[in-house]
């Protein structure tokens, strides 16, 4: 599966769905997302500037894969996870299309082991408990491709 999405610069570039037993390059992996249940199936989410989300980011240096996850997590939701599994593996040709310039975004299912007192900050607004019909409801960037990365991780809840 490609989605084909388009900079505000009108620079072009695709998203393509590995299979989940796809070997990707770990040092081309440049961002990470969870997708995090909570005891009820609903998913833990985050308020920002541009609408609901899940949390996640860029990995930092000498940084692992799970480790940039966790501190996503807690940086713009303030929680605690585990039970991590990969549920998507996306590949990027936004630099080319070059074999050594594809990146990889990696969104883990996860669950929610402790919620810590939530602080309003520049990354997030607010933590928001809610079913995975009503997030993609109310979910303001490309629905198609955030449908797929839900779908994915209820398979892998």
């Amino acid at each position: 599966m490609t989605d084909k999405f388009t900079t505000d610069k009108g620079k072009s570039f695709n998203f393509t769905f590995k299979e989940n037993d796809f070997n990707f390059p770990k040092d081309r992996v440049t961002s990470i997302a969870g997708v995090i249940f909570d005891e009820n199936g609903d998913i833990v989410t985050i308020e920002l500037d541009r609408g609901i989300d899940i949390p996640g980011g860029h990995i930092k240096r000498g940084e692992t894969i799970k480790e940039a996850l966790i501190r996503e997590c807690m940086e713009e939701a303030f929680i605690e996870i585990d039970d991590l599994k990969i549920s998507s593996i996306i590949e990027s040709d936004y630099f080319g299309t070059k074999k050594e310039d594809l990146t990889y975004m990696l969104i883990f299912s996860g669950k929610l082991k402790k919620e810590l007192l939530f602080q309003e900050n520049k990354e997030s607004k607010k933590r928001i408990h809610i079913s995975p019909k009503d997030f993609l409801l109310n979910y303001t960037g490309n629905k198609e491709f955030m449908k797929k990365i839900i779908f994915n991780s209820l398979n892998y809840n």
